[in-house]
């Protein structure tokens, strides 16, 4: 008896159904990267418009806070109807950007063509308001304030005061502070450069006629815009990187980065020409137009910067950050031009 043997026929997959296969796994692979990769750059523009509106927001309530203020020196106007009603004693030697020029509330500079503006602002801060509490006789004698008052332990040798009694204003550099309320504006002491350049105030704070004085320290922030290059540490410069970015120098020569990924800070100055002033922002121009001529007219500014999401470009690169967002905003200064 013949032992039977199976008969069926071994089977696999031809050339040409193994090609088949190949290309239309290739097809779906192809189909996966490329939304895969669409995705990526859908996220990455998410993720860089995201960071770019946090900034937008941040440095806009900043500058906001931080210039609006600009021109408040005590109860009296920097400007009413359009005269200066300042008087400073205080300069700095190489003070470049005027930061404590203190006869001027605002000050800029035009960065000219593709290049960045720069803006000082000045201003009393109100809660380091002191009453005056005795007449000075004469002008050049030292200013007597209420030394039981919270803020007098805050104040130190070299801090910026101003004296106002809604009249007139006079800004000096404390000399020296006693315990009895004595604040001296003396010539002799120079720190880090600043000094008074002479000891008479506007007129006699504190007397009977002007018992309303009240001194009130200073502060200044200048905003300027500056690019950093890092240095990989090869022999090429072609992969260093370069950020751009806004920063803030205030009294003391604190020089701090507020802000990464600013590409650009322009300024135009709102200025109110009626006459009166009526506090209104009748046009606006650029600094060099400002200058000599309406400096005491500025009742605004408006503000236009071009943000990116602060990431580091490579330097040989020309075009910049590839994300970029140009915004424009307005400040009223909340303390000029006002009729008492």
């Amino acid at each position: 008896m013949r032992g039977s043997r199976s008969n069926h026929r071994e089977q696999g997959l031809t050339l040409v159904e193994l090609m088949v296969a190949m290309i239309l796994s290739l097809l779906l692979i192809a189909g996966a990267s490329s939304m895969f990769l669409g995705s990526k750059k859908t996220f990455k523009v998410q993720e860089e418009s995201a960071r770019i509106q946090e900034n937008i927001r941040y440095i806009v309530s900043r500058m906001i806070k931080e210039i609006s203020p600009a021109g408040f020196y005590g109860c009296a106007p920097s400007a009413q109807k359009g005269a200066s009603r300042i008087h400073s004693t205080v300069k700095k030697d190489d003070d470049l950007g005027g930061l404590y020029n203190f006869n001027h509330a605002v000050t800029g500079s035009e960065g000219g063509e593709d290049s960045a503006d720069s803006l000082t602002v000045r201003y009393a801060l109100p809660e380091y308001g002191l009453p005056v509490t005795a007449p000075m006789t004469p002008r050049e004698s030292a200013v007597f304030v209420d030394s039981d008052h919270p803020a007098y332990d805050e104040l130190e040798v070299g801090d910026i005061i101003t004296v106002s009694d809604c009249s007139m204003i006079a800004a000096f550099m404390l000399t020296n502070k006693a315990s009895d309320g004595k604040l001296e504006h003396k010539t002799e002491l120079s720190l880090d450069g600043v000094y008074n350049i002479e000891t008479e105030t506007t007129h006699y704070f504190g007397s009977e006629h002007y018992s309303s004085a009240t001194a009130i320290k200073m502060d200044a922030v200048t905003y300027s815009l500056s690019t950093t290059i890092d240095d990989q540490g090869t022999p090429s410069d072609d992969d260093d990187t370069v950020t751009s970015s806004l920063y803030a120098t205030r009294l003391g020569g604190n020089r701090q980065e507020i802000l990464s990924g600013v590409e650009d800070f322009q300024v135009s100055y709102g200025i109110d020409i009626t006459d009166p002033p009526d506090g209104t922002s009748d046009r606006y121009i650029d600094w060099d137009t400002v200058d000599g001529q309406f400096e005491n007219r500025i009742a605004s500014l408006r503000i236009t910067l071009t943000i990116s999401s602060g990431k580091p470009v490579p330097k040989a690169e020309d075009q910049g950050p590839d994300f970029k967002e140009k915004i424009e905003f307005i400040v009223k200064l909340r303390n000029r031009l006002a009729d008492l």
